[in-house]
C-alpha cells in the first residue's frame, strides 16, 4: 500500500523490442535519449506525470526509425493504421484509441479520450471523428509513411509466401528444390537438400527467437512452423547453414540473394512507451504503435489494452510494454509485472518473472519498462535489443544490448 512521502522523479522510455539491424543502432538510441529529456524536462518545469508521458511518446511518434506515428509500418493494404494508450495511477483512468488514421501523434487523442469521455477505448472512424471534433489535427496519410515502410511492406508481400512454405512441412521440400544457390552453402550437401524437417531434434528455438521477431515466432508457434524448425538440421530458415551444434556458430549464408534479403518485418518494428512518476508519488504511463508490417487492416494489437500494453495503479507502479501483440494480450503482460511489483519485487524482477511466464506460456517473447511509486526503475526484454533510457537524480540511463547500460550526466 502507498504511504507518503516523496519520491525519486524518473522519466523512462523504450523503443520497441525487436531484432534492431545495426544501421538503426545510433539512431533509436538518440532518439529513446532524446525522448526521456524531453519528458523529464516537463517534471522539471511543472507539468504533470501524465504531461510528462505525454511529451515523451509524442518525441517518440515524431522520431521517424520508431514504430510509431511518422514511421508507423503499414498494413497489408497500405495504410497506416495506428493505436495507443494513455493512464494515469492515481484515479486509474485510461484512455486509448485503436486503427486511428491520419494524425501525427496518436497519444494525443488518447489523452483526450481519457479526459473529455465516459470510454476508455476508441477506434477507427469513430475515433478520428473524435478527434477532428476536438481540434487533433490530421495530415495528409503520406508524411507518415517512410520509405522504409514502403520497403518493409514490399518485401513482406514478396516474401511471406516463401517464408511461409519454409515453415510449411508439405512444401518444405518444394521450397529447398527451388532454391538453387542453396548448393552453395557451406552444409548444403545432398542430406541437407533432401530433407523435409525431419531431422534429429536441436535447441533451435532459443537461437531463432533471437532472429526473428516477437510476432513472427509467435505465430509460427502456433502453427506449427516452429516445431518444424527446431528439428531442421540448420536454422530451418537457410540464415544459417552450419550445422554445429551450438547455434552461436551459424554462419550466415554467403551466397542466397534470396535469404539474405529477408526483411527486417520478421525481426520486428515494435512499440514505443513511456512510465514516469513525479516527485510526489504519481505514476503515469502510455504506449504508442504502427503495429506489425503486413497486419490485416482493422487489426489492433495489445497497445491500447489496459492491462495489456500499459498499465498503471498510483499505490504500486506503472508500466509499458512492447512484442508480440496477441502474445501480450494473452498474457496480460503489464499487470502481471504490476501484480509482482505490488507484493513487493522489485522492478526488473517482476518485468523478468513476466517475461519468462509469458514465454513459458505463449512463446511470445517482448520487454517491458516500469517505474514504482516510490522511483524505483527497470527496462528489461526477451528479444534481441531494445532501445530504452531513463532520466534519474542528475543522470541520463540508456541501453540497447542485453546487458548493457551507460550512464552520462543529465544535462538540460
Amino acid at each position: 500500500m502507498k504511504g507518503s512521502g516523496r519520491a525519486n522523479p524518473v522519466v523512462v522510455v523504450h523503443g520497441g523490442a525487436w531484432a534492431i539491424p545495426e544501421k538503426l543502432w545510433k539512431r533509436s538510441i538518440a532518439g529513446v535519449k532524446a525522448a526521456a529529456i524531453q519528458g523529464y524536462q516537463v517534471l522539471e518545469n511543472g507539468g504533470s506525470v501524465v504531461d510528462a508521458v505525454e511529451a515523451g511518446l509524442v518525441s517518440l511518434e515524431d522520431c521517424p526509425v520508431f514504430d510509431a506515428g511518422t514511421g508507423s509500418v503499414l498494413t497489408y493494404d497500405g495504410q497506416v493504421e495506428m493505436d495507443a494508450i494513455v493512464m494515469e495511477g492515481d484515479t486509474m483512468k485510461a484512455g486509448a484509441v485503436g486503427a486511428v488514421k491520419n494524425l501525427r501523434n496518436p497519444v494525443k487523442l488518447a489523452r483526450l479520450v481519457m479526459e473529455r469521455t465516459p470510454h476508455v477505448l476508441l477506434v477507427g472512424e469513430g475515433a478520428n471523428k473524435f478527434g477532428e471534433e476536438h481540434n487533433i489535427h490530421q495530415v495528409d496519410p503520406d508524411e507518415l509513411v517512410t520509405e522504409y515502410a514502403k520497403e518493409e511492406l514490399e518485401k513482406y508481400k514478396k516474401y511471406s509466401k516463401t517464408v511461409f512454405s519454409l515453415f510449411n512441412k508439405k512444401e518444405q521440400q518444394q521450397y529447398v528444390s527451388s532454391l538453387s544457390d542453396l548448393q552453395s552453402c557451406q552444409e548444403a550437401d545432398t542430406s541437407y537438400l533432401k530433407a523435409t524437417g525431419l531431422h534429429q531434434e536441436r535447441p533451435w528455438f532459443d537461437a531463432a527467437r533471437r532472429e526473428f521477431s516477437p510476432s513472427f515466432l509467435h505465430e509460427g508457434t502456433e502453427r506449427g512452423w516452429v516445431t518444424d524448425l527446431m528439428k531442421w538440421p540448420c536454422c530451418g530458415c537457410a540464415l544459417s547453414c552450419n550445422t554445429a551444434s551450438d547455434p552461436g556458430q551459424w554462419t550466415r549464408c554467403r551466397d542466397d540473394s534470396v535469404i539474405q534479403e529477408l526483411p527486417s518485418f520478421h525481426k520486428g518494428h515494435e512499440t514505443v512507451g513511456c512510465a514516469a512518476v513525479d516527485v510526489n508519488g504519481k505514476v503515469a504511463c502510455g504506449t504508442s504503435t504502427g503495429g506489425i508490417t503486413g497486419k490485416m487492416p482493422g487489426r489492433v494489437g495489445d497497445t491500447p489494452c489496459v492491462g495489456a500494453g500499459a498499465y498503471a495503479d498510483g499505490h504500486v507502479g506503472a508500466v509499458s510494454t512492447t512484442g508480440h501483440g496477441e502474445a501480450i494480450m494473452k498474457a496480460c503482460l503489464a499487470m502481471q509485472v504490476i501484480s509482482h511489483m505490488e507484493i513487493g519485487t522489485s522492478p526488473e524482477e517482476s518485468i523478468k518473472k513476466s517475461l519468462n511466464r509469458m514465454e513459458e506460456r505463449i512463446k511470445g517473447f517482448g520487454g517491458a519498462i516500469a517505474v514504482s511509486y516510490t522511483g524505483q526503475v527497470a527496462a528489461l526484454f526477451s528479444t534481441d535489443r531494445m532501445p530504452w533510457a531513463y532520466v534519474k537524480d542528475g543522470e541520463l540511463h540508456y541501453g540497447i544490448h542485453p546487458g548493457e547500460h551507460h550512464v552520462e550526466p543529465y544535462v538540460t
